[in-house]
């Protein structure tokens, strides 16, 4: 057993000196088994290799919180040209459609008015004397007035409706100026159907009595028109500072040359 044993021995002997002449005569080059490839661990970029990276999101600087901007209004249409004349004339001055419109009223009512109170005045010196032709010419006086001054307002009020919603920062005074317009053309075409009516009369007692109250009636539209109108030039004057402005002209009554409306409102902020 011992033989079979050490005759083994030397047979790996044998065999293992010559697998080494063998190798050794191939040039020394030794192969080996393949053996479990090791764990992967990440290598770092040399300092010249370019490595593609993600680019980073680009965020637009924060821009500074603001109110938003309010839209413009409309550019407010040209004043018309004549009342431009009308202003220039009578030496007052308005810097927006609504101011001139309050300015070029107040000049024309106060011109009605005072035409009014003289034809009352010669109406009731034709009731006093009986003057039936006096009366009657009255009439036809009193209705070319009225058609005047009832187109005048028409015009006005026009242009009050084509400026709807572009009449600036004084909208509401506008607004309010083509309603009281809107208002009294309605009156005055009453009125002139009632001159109509009173021509027709034959008895020069009624015929007086009538055109007495009607030229009353229409003195009191025209002082209301009148104290509207003020009040709105007045406010635009007022929210524009310009009150200590106002020619002394239009700060008195042109018949009692008394502070009138206007007057009273300027000495009171002064």
């Amino acid at each position: 057993m011992v033989t079979a044993v050490l005759v083994i021995g030397g047979m790996n002997l044998l065999l293992g000196f010559a697998l080494a002449v063998y190798l050794e005569r191939r040039g020394g080059v030794i192969v080996e088994l393949p053996s479990a490839p090791a764990p992967s661990t990440p290598t770092q970029p040399s300092p010249t290799s370019h490595v593609p990276t993600a680019a980073a999101p680009t965020t637009a600087p924060a821009a500074a919180e603001s109110k938003p901007a309010e839209p413009e209004p409309p550019p407010i249409e040209a004043i018309p040209a004549e009342w431009l004349d009308s202003l220039e004339l009578a030496g007052a001055e308005a810097g927006s459609f609504v101011e001139a419109s309050a300015q070029v009223l107040r000049l024309e009512v106060g011109r009605y008015r005072e035409a009014m109170i003289e034809l009352q005045e010669q109406v009731d010196r034709g009731r006093q004397s009986q003057d039936g032709g006096k009366l009657g010419m009255l009439v036809g006086q009193l209705r070319e007035l009225n058609v005047d001054w009832l187109e005048k307002q028409t015009s006005a009020a026009g242009h009050f409706q084509q400026r709807k919603g572009n009449l600036g920062e004084f909208s509401d005074i506008g607004e309010d100026l083509e309603t009281v317009l809107s208002e009294q053309a309605a009156q005055m075409q009453s009125a002139l159907n009632d001159l109509d009516t009173i021509e027709s009369l034959d008895d020069v007692n009624d015929t007086g009595g009538r055109l007495a109250a009607l030229c009353c009636q229409l003195v009191d539209l025209a002082h209301n028109l009148r104290d509207r109108v003020q009040e709105s030039a007045l406010a635009i004057m007022r929210a524009d500072d310009r009150l200590a402005d106002l020619d002394r002209k239009f700060q008195v009554d042109a018949q009692t040359t008394l502070l009138n409306r206007m007057g009273f409102e300027v000495l009171l902020d002064q």
